[in-house]
């Protein structure tokens, strides 16, 4: 009877233990996110998120696919700021012309910036982001 309330109360030392140390690590997971994304994934009604599901959340929060022109994010990918500037930026071309005369042309093209952390993308490389 002693040996089986020993083993019992070893049993139940032994558990505890590793769910003190499971749930720390789960906190120091859990504590990575801002509390914006955590009240994003806690609001999902699934059990489990594969990388998949994280990435369609965090799309879903980012990119909104109502707003017009090239560029559909609705805060910086990198950092999360809505302090996103809309611009149109110019690749100049050379043209050899009649009389070996070079001939400038400015191409326009759309670029989108973050004011806060300076991250940046140009209409070319948001074409191919879109596209895969």
């Amino acid at each position: 009877m002693i040996l089986f309330i020993s083993g019992a109360l070893l049993s139940w030392i032994i558990a505890h233990f590793y769910y003190k140390l499971s749930n720390k690590d789960k906190n120091k997971f859990f504590n990575k996110f801002s509390e914006e994304v955590r009240n994003v994934f806690l609001s999902d009604k699934r059990d489990t998120l594969s990388i998949y599901d994280i990435n369609d959340i965090l799309r879903h929060k980012i990119i909104d696919k109502t707003i017009e022109g090239p560029f559909k994010y609705k805060v910086c990918p990198k950092c999360g700021s809505k302090n996103l500037i809309r611009s149109k930026d110019y690749f100049v071309d050379v043209d050899i012309g009649d009389y070996n005369e070079p001939t400038y042309f400015g191409i326009p093209y759309d670029v989108i910036e973050c004011n806060e952390c300076g991250w940046r993308k140009t209409e070319e490389e948001n074409k191919e982001a879109f596209e895969n």
